[in-house]
This record gives structure tokens, sequence and C-alpha cells, in this order.
């Protein structure tokens, strides 16, 4: 919920504004989008708590999930350090950021979509019923 709050409203970009002068370096721009700093610390100490709950999951559930996850935290993450490298050294509208941009949205959405599967794929080995209803209009 909060990375789909924060995915409209930017937050991540304030917390960029805010931890960027208080790194030591930005490592030739790989630090320059700071806040994957404290989003990956966040993401370990998140990782940490849920991984017993992870792995008691299934085998083909809990391959899914833990691939989904990497896809989507190495397309969050792993391509942003990428693109602050080639942003310092080309600016934001270079081909490279461009495709890197393209690909770190489809490394995340395709992380989702991959998390849902694995969700409903559990749901379903379970045998457990997924009734959507269409809720009636009552005309008075």
């Amino acid at each position: 919920m909060f990375l789909a709050i924060d995915e409209n409203t930017q937050i991540h970009e304030v917390v960029a504004e805010v931890v960027r002068p208080k790194l030591a370096s930005d490592l030739s721009g790989l630090l320059y989008w700071a806040w994957v700093v404290p989003y990956f610390i966040a993401f370990v100490i998140i990782v940490a708590y849920f991984l017993p709950f992870v792995i008691r999951l299934p085998k083909k559930t809990r391959s899914l999930i833990i691939l989904a996850g990497f896809m989507f935290v190495f397309g969050a993450v792993g391509l942003e350090l990428a693109e602050g490298y080639f942003y310092k050294k080309y600016g934001l509208e270079h081909i490279y950021n461009e495709l890197l941009y393209c690909v770190e949205e489809l490394l995340e959405m395709t992380g989702v979509i991959l998390f849902i599967y694995a969700l409903l794929n559990h749901m379903a080995s379970m045998n457990t019923p997924l009734l959507i209803e269409k809720e009636a209009k009552t005309i008075a």
C-alpha cells in the first residue's frame, strides 16, 4: 500500500532530497537517487520479518514469491542505481536513462503480476473458492 501511495505522491523524491546531502559521496551518481538507501534498509527489515512465513510456504509458491520480489526490487532499486549514474554522466534525457526507465517499470510491473499469480495459484492449490459478485442495484 505504501509503495502505491509513494508512486503516486512521489514521497521518495522528497526522501532523496533529504538524504542526498547527508551522504559522504554519491558514488559517481550511483546514489544520486538517494531514496534507495533508506528504502533498501526498510526492505531488508521487512524481508527479515516475513522470511519465516515465506519459508513455510509450499515450494512453488515460495519460489514464485521470491522471484517476484527479486524482480520488483531489482527493477526499483538496482536499476535506479544505474539510472543515477547515467543521469550524472549524460543527463536525464539520454537514451540510456530512457531505456533503463522502461526496463525498470517493466520489471516492477512484471514482479507485481507474478506476485498476484503466485497468490492466486496458491489459493487454487488449496481449493480456496474465489467469489466475485456484482453488487445488485436496488431501485426504490
